[in-house]
C-alpha cells in the first residue's frame, strides 16, 4: 500500500479543544435528521471513505459521514480558521427514503454500495518515549484510549519535531503523566486512525519513534 505522507499540523495559538463543530445526525427512532453542535474533544476518530466522502465517529458511538475528502476535513478540524465548524451543508441528506444505517447514497453523492464499518478493537501503541529533563528515551506500551487527543500537539526541541501527548490515568516511564516521542503529529493521528477503522490491535512504533542518531534511518508504516 502507499505510505501516507507526513504533514506538520499547524494550529492557531488557542485550545483546540474550544472548536464547536455542526453537523447533521440521524435519528433512526423518528427517521430525521437533526442539527447537532460537539466539541473536537469528542471525535474518536476520523476516516476516509470512497467518492470523496469521510467519517467523523465520535466517542459516544455516532458516526456522521461527511460530504468532503478526509485530507480537507482533517484540515478543517485540526487547523481551524475559526472557533466554529460548519458542515450542516456537508452533512445534510438529500433524499426521501434515506437508510444512513447502511450509508448508502442516502447522502448526497455517496456511493450506493453499503460501507462496512467495523466494530472498534482497542488499539495499543508501542513508542519510544523522551524525557528531556532526563535526556533519556524508553520503551513504553499504551492504550490509545489513554491519550488526550484534544490536548496532542507538535514542539521543536533540540532541533528535532517531537509529539506532546497527555495521558488519562497512566504515567510514562520516567513518573509523568505525558509522552513525548519523535513523530509529526498529523502523521500520528492519521496511523491511529486508519489502524482503528482497519480493526488492527496494536502498532509497534518503536522503530519509527527512535531518533536517527539512535537507529537506522526510520521506516515509515503502512497500513
Amino acid at each position: 500500500m502507499s505510505t501516507m505522507p507526513v504533514i506538520k499540523a499547524i494550529r492557531p495559538n488557542r485550545n483546540s479543544d474550544d472548536l464547536i463543530i455542526k453537523a447533521h445526525v440521524w435519528d433512526k427512532g423518528t427517521a430525521q435528521i437533526y442539527p447537532i453542535s460537539f466539541k473536537e474533544s469528542r471525535i474518536d476518530f476520523l476516516a476516509g471513505l470512497k467518492d470523496g466522502w469521510s467519517l467523523i465517529a465520535l466517542q459516544s458511538g455516532i458516526k456522521i459521514p461527511v460530504a468532503m475528502p478526509l485530507k480537507e476535513l482533517q484540515s478543517a478540524i485540526y487547523q481551524p480558521k475559526s472557533d466554529t465548524l460548519d458542515l450542516l451543508d456537508r452533512t445534510t441528506i438529500q433524499t426521501t427514503t434515506p437508510t444512513p444505517d447502511s450509508l448508502t447514497d442516502s447522502f448526497a453523492n455517496a456511493s450506493a454500495k453499503p460501507i462496512d464499518i467495523p466494530a472498534e478493537v482497542p488499539l495499543t501503541l508501542h513508542l519510544i518515549v523522551y524525557d528531556p529533563e532526563q535526556k533519556k528515551y524508553a520503551p513504553f506500551t499504551v492504550a490509545e484510549a489513554e491519550i488526550e487527543w484534544s490536548r496532542v500537539k507538535d514542539y521543536w526541541s533540540e532541533n528535532r519535531s517531537y509529539i506532546y501527548a497527555p495521558l488519562k490515568n497512566t504515567v510514562n516511564p520516567f513518573g509523568h503523566s505525558y509522552i513525548r516521542f519523535q513523530m509529526h503529529e498529523n502523521y500520528f493521528r492519521n496511523i491511529c486512525n486508519r489502524a482503528k477503522l482497519q480493526g488492527i490491535p496494536e502498532l509497534n512504533l518503536r522503530k519509527m519513534t527512535t531518533p536517527k542518531h539512535l537507529q537506522d534511518p526510520i521506516t515509515k508504516v503502512d497500513l
